[in-house]
């Protein structure tokens, strides 16, 4: 074997080595995404708004199977069910932090502020949405 021959068998090889580790860089680098993509699907919460008056009607179904597909954790709260009074317009939001009525409300605005993802079911009457 010439020199020029193994000159050229070894340049060839360390190209190769070259070749082979920036494949092994990227496959560690989206290793390392598809964990953190993970990670963030476990930690992630949902919150569901169910609209509907019936507990096991069509809409429950269909949140029954969101949840199912959804990663983390998932919170359900019931619009119907939910002890939430009305404002009575006392203003005192304005100055204060919160609601001086005590009841559920208080409780779902911290759920709103956790939840990375928030979605809203409605049963669907006469062509149209509820509310």
């Amino acid at each position: 074997m010439s020199f020029r021959r193994l000159a050229a068998f070894i340049f060839s090889v360390m190209v190769w080595i070259v070749v082979l580790a920036a494949f092994a860089m990227l496959c560690i680098g989206m290793y390392r995404a598809y964990m953190a993509e993970k990670e963030m699907e476990q930690k992630m919460k949902t919150l569901i708004f169910n609209g509907s008056p019936r507990p096991h009607g069509d809409t429950a179904y269909l949140i029954s199977r969101l949840r199912q597909a959804l990663p983390g954790e998932v919170k359900e709260i019931r619009a119907y069910a939910a002890k939430v009074k009305p404002c009575v317009d006392c203003r005192y939001c304005w100055s204060h932090s919160g609601c001086c009525i005590p009841d559920e409300m208080q409780q779902i605005y911290d759920d709103i502020r956790e939840a990375d993802l928030i979605v809203i079911a409605s049963p669907v009457y006469f062509s149209g949405l509820t509310g």
